[in-house]
């Protein structure tokens, strides 16, 4: 019996690798309908966040001291880095008039690099790159930065140089931005191994970049292990993930890891919606779930308007644009459907009531010649 059980479980995985199917198609609706629920209850997620933010400002207004609005106000700026942009540079500047005052370079320079890094994300590289020259001039110089802040500062340095290489227009300009972001990477790689999260991070992208696709798997399984589940961290690890298997040409796989990063960074409040954004546009470069990438999309731009940073929603433009242009041609081939079935139901049923007045005439003749036929031999 256990045998014939084993040989049945056996067949069955077999039909079903025979088909391609694997687990991430029997997951990606259920995945999908998650997605869904989590849109319709974002509000729910929205007023947990800003009790949260609400709390931490409670906080901060029973402080006695510099140093103590200081930790404060750090906590509400980290608070608000991916759900308000304006308020998160709000509260770093904060911060650093705080480190100012209690005359801290240690606590000015972390702000100043997080400051800069924030920026940077917004698209304001100008003046990211204005605040990392400050970092760099202070009395003591880069040398004296703990090992920590300097780690911090040559990462948000790679960022601002990796974010203007990619996306200037100039040539020129390009090349100077990819060379200086090529020798930042060297010389994180060295400092940074592979039993933190900043390292395996770096690796995972590095090699994705590279196309070393395996080994870039690799070290982000190394990194999985390091975020604790359907955190912040663990989503921005999923979305690379995600990213890994887009290379290589498994959709499916894709679609699911870019699923279960949008799905924590709805539940999270996270109002920068890259995962969920990509996910919609896989839909579209596929012309499948084109309502599910609308509303995806939709719920995306909310969250942009709220995060407010130009430069994501330059990024998403084209796609919402191309969404609403392929949504619109989708309701236009419906509707032309809807109009040759109506005309198609409306002439069977002028040959049904043809038909019907047709077999009413036979039956009144056939009555009449039965009428005839009874008078011509009476019983």
């Amino acid at each position: 019996m256990i045998k014939r059980f084993i040989l049945l479980i056996t067949l069955a995985l077999l039909t079903l690798t025979a088909h391609g199917v694997t687990e991430y198609d029997l997951n990606l609706e259920a995945l999908y309908l998650e997605i869904d629920q989590a849109i319709d209850s974002s509000e729910f997620f929205l007023l947990r966040k800003t009790a949260l933010i609400e709390t931490l400002k409670n906080e901060l207004r029973r402080t006695d001291n510099d140093a103590q609005r200081f930790e404060a106000s750090k906590r509400l700026y980290q608070e608000y880095v991916p759900f308000e942009n304006d308020s998160a540079l709000a509260y770093q500047y904060k911060c650093l008039d705080l480190a100012e005052r209690l005359g801290r370079d240690d606590l000015y320079a972390e702000t100043l690099i997080a400051l800069a890094d924030q920026l940077t994300e917004s698209g304001f590289y100008h003046e990211a790159c204005s605040h990392f020259d400050r970092v760099s001039v202070m009395d003591a110089g880069l040398p004296a930065l703990p090992d920590s802040l300097l780690t911090a500062f040559l990462l948000g340095l790679n960022h601002l140089y990796g974010e203007m290489g990619y996306y200037s227009h100039d040539s020129r300009l390009k090349d100077t931005y990819l060379e200086c972001y090529g020798q930042l990477l060297d010389s994180l790689l060295l400092r940074l191994d592979t039993t933190s999260v900043a390292g395996l991070q770096l690796r995972t992208m590095t090699l994705a970049n590279q196309d070393s696709l395996c080994e870039a798997m690799h070290f982000c399984e190394l990194w999985q292990q390091l975020c604790e589940p359907e955190s912040r961290a663990w989503a921005t690890m999923a979305y690379y993930r995600a990213v890994i298997y887009g290379q290589q040409g498994d959709v499916n796989s894709q679609r699911y890891w870019l699923a279960r990063s949008a799905l924590v960074d709805i539940r999270h409040a996270i109002m920068d919606q890259g995962a969920l954004w990509s996910l919609a546009e896989s839909f579209v470069n596929e012309q499948v779930e084109i309502d599910r990438a609308n509303r995806y999309m939709e719920f995306s731009w909310q969250c942009l308007s709220r995060f407010t940073t130009h430069m994501r929603s330059w990024l998403v433009a084209p796609v919402l644009t191309r969404i609403n242009g392929d949504y619109k041609l989708q309701l236009q081939r419906a509707n032309s459907r809807l109009r040759y079935t109506n005309v198609v139901i409306s002439l069977l049923a002028i040959g049904l009531l043809g038909l019907i007045f047709y077999l009413q005439k036979k039956r009144r003749q056939l009555a009449n010649v039965r009428n005839e036929l009874s008078v011509l031999n009476p019983h």
